[in-house]
């Protein structure tokens, strides 16, 4: 019994607790020493695989395949009040592919001019199959409005 007590008496336990939370600490006495640490974490992952790739005639394209990992602290996302970084590249891009859009467009308004030329002109020669046949093309091309004008002159 005494010498219980003077063991007990000869013990120290401590003990911290982090700022993340892990408990670490220990008993040392004149026997020995005994150290813990608990800790809790986590670490979560979701993975989602998909590739494809979309571009026009003549432009490359590209697929990217790696690994991209937000950077978050704590409960809340730190966001900085940084200068906004203005991309030179994308809007040359950008202005490029209105650019292109634009001529596109204007092509296919001077192939839908051109077939309504031609129908008209048919008609006037009387060649309803000729007429036909490019109405029929410049209905494929045109807009709203002028496809309802379209469909009438090719129902008759």
């Amino acid at each position: 019994m005494l010498r219980s007590s003077i063991l007990a008496s000869f013990a120290l336990f401590a003990f911290a607790i982090a700022a993340d939370g892990q408990v670490s600490g220990g008993v040392s006495g004149p026997l020995g020493t005994l150290n813990f640490n608990f800790g809790q974490s986590s670490s979560r992952s979701s993975v989602s695989t998909s590739a494809g790739v979309t571009t026009l005639d003549g432009y490359p394209g590209s697929i990217f395949s790696g690994t991209i990992r937000p950077f978050v602290i704590g409960f809340t996302p730190v966001v900085g009040d940084y200068p906004v970084v203005v991309d030179h590249a994308s809007q040359i891009r950008q202005q490029q592919l209105s650019m292109l859009y634009q001529s596109q467009s204007d092509a296919v308004d001077k192939r839908l001019f051109e077939y309504l030329r031609r129908a008209e002109r048919a008609e006037a020669d009387g060649n309803q199959r000729m007429a036909r046949a490019n109405y029929r093309r410049a209905f494929a091309l045109a807009a709203e409005p002028l496809k309802q004008q379209l469909l009438s002159r090719l129902k008759k």
